[in-house]
């Protein structure tokens, strides 16, 4: 009984973390108190013919071991491109997507960037949005294993 309330309280965690972090201006910070504990975050974001950047960021702390970070979108019309940054303002990856096609044309293009990193550098990392008229779908995986 014991174990089913930790883990309904761990997934209320993760749950809450994933809301609070689309709510308060795009910030998700994931952190746990157990040692080799496993942390995981997806994160849907619908674009509809947008063209505001904006920022996500993702608080990594000291006591990380690793750090997944998977990043997917489908864009059906305008151009969105995806940039990643450590905490020192490094780019670390980008990748561009769009459609080529005018409006009474269906096409759906997608792009993918995979991130793996051992003891990555503790901070703010920034994943930087930047759409044209864009409309799709950019998905967000996080997955962090704490030392």
């Amino acid at each position: 009984m014991k174990k089913k309330t930790v883990y309904l309280s761990f997934c209320f965690l993760l749950l809450s973390l994933s809301i609070w972090g689309q709510e308060q201006g795009n910030y998700v910070s994931v952190s746990s108190a157990s040692a080799n504990s496993e942390t995981k975050l997806d994160t849907t974001i619908t674009l509809n013919y947008v063209s505001k950047q904006e920022d996500i960021l993702v608080k990594i702390e000291k006591q990380t071991k690793s750090l997944e970070l998977m990043i997917s979108s489908s864009v059906n019309a305008g151009n969105l491109t995806i940039k990643v940054y450590d905490p020192n303002g490094n780019e670390e990856g980008n990748f561009s997507v769009g459609s080529q096609l005018d409006s009474e044309k269906s096409k759906s293009s997608n792009g993918t960037i995979c991130k793996s990193l051992n003891e990555p550098q503790a901070g703010n990392w920034r994943v930087k949005i930047i759409p044209i008229k864009a409309k799709g779908i950019i998905r967000i995986q996080t997955k962090i294993t704490l030392k």
